[in-house]
């Protein structure tokens, strides 16, 4: 993802159901909804050759 910066900067794991974990700077990681600013700030999607497709 990319935020506040000219290059994709930030990162989250999809964890299913419209949820991401994602650690911003000062503070614990936590489970947030993935949509409206994080979808629109995504750059890059990552799959590992070993996850299931569904």
């Amino acid at each position: 993802m990319q935020i506040r910066s000219s290059v994709p900067n930030h990162a989250g794991i999809y964890l299913g159901d419209g949820q991401m974990l994602h650690h911003l700077y000062g503070r614990l990681s936590e489970a947030a909804p993935y949509g409206g600013m994080w979808s629109e700030r995504t750059r890059y999607i990552v799959r590992h050759e070993g996850a299931r497709h569904g």
